[in-house]
């Protein structure tokens, strides 16, 4: 309710301010939201596609109507992107503030208008980890395998067994909806390999791996955007053993 509530004022606002349409605008958020895939209701953690998927919806002069990028992108092209196109910054990052030494200098991202990311459908393998630790999963040519490395309730879906995996085919099944790792046993345990050999490259005492962060100054800043780590990770030394041997890690083998 409040989702077509807000749709309809945006709409309104439009209307109301036709310069508006004619400028650029950029929609997204920081997460998405489960609202009762796999077990789990009005929340944002886990590593389902619910969560993972942020939208990001770019209009403007120059912007390819209906265009659908597949690459992944980051809140820094946003930012760039924008930058660029109200003339802040040019592409090559040079513009009318050239005796500034700010914040405009070396500016990360890249423009989501640039060739690279149009027509970049990225074929190698992403990771994603969830918070603590608790779950972490890869994307690899239409493929998606999850681990769940500990049994949690927060973050993980109710019951997910320590070490078990699943696969999720997204060409046939875009909503993640039906596990196929017992009918894909070889694509899931290459999958799980390379997932398990990227955890153990991992800082074992990084915030990866559920650490607080030691500045007080920043545990006050994640703090008041609401985002404040209670607790560290309550897994010691690597997030997974290459050589568990117990029941979901031998199976694997």
């Amino acid at each position: 309710g409040e989702v077509t509530y807000l749709d309809r004022l945006i709409d309104g606002f439009f209307e109301r301010a036709p310069r508006m349409r004619t400028g650029w605008t950029a929609f997204t958020s920081d997460h998405g939201e489960a609202l009762g895939a796999h077990g789990m209701y009005w929340t944002h953690t886990g590593l389902y596609p619910d969560t993972l998927r942020v939208p990001l919806v770019l209009a403007g002069p120059g912007v390819p109507e209906g265009r659908v990028v597949k690459a992944p992108v980051s809140n820094t092209d946003v930012a760039r992107t924008l930058l660029e196109v109200s003339g802040v910054i040019e592409p090559d990052g040079a513009g009318p503030f050239d005796d500034f030494a700010g914040p405009f200098d070396d500016f990360a991202g890249a423009s989501l208008l640039s060739p690279e990311i149009l027509d970049d459908e990225r074929k190698e393998p992403r990771f994603v980890i969830g918070q603590n630790g608790n779950s972490a999963a890869v994307f690899h040519e239409g493929w998606y395998l999850l681990l769940h490395i500990e049994t949690v309730n927060w973050g993980n879906p109710p019951g997910a067994v320590r070490h078990s995996i699943e696969l999720y085919d997204l060409n046939e099944d875009p909503g993640f909806t039906t596990d196929v790792a017992d009918e894909h046993p070889e694509r899931a345990r290459r999958l799980r390999r390379a997932l398990v050999a990227w955890l153990n490259d991992l800082p074992p005492d990084g915030i990866l791996a559920g650490a607080i962060p030691g500045d007080p100054s920043a545990r006050d800043e994640l703090a008041a955007l609401g985002y404040a780590v209670n607790e560290a990770s309550a897994i010691e030394g690597t997030l997974i053993d290459p050589d568990c041997d117990c029941a979901e890690c031998e199976a694997m083998r």
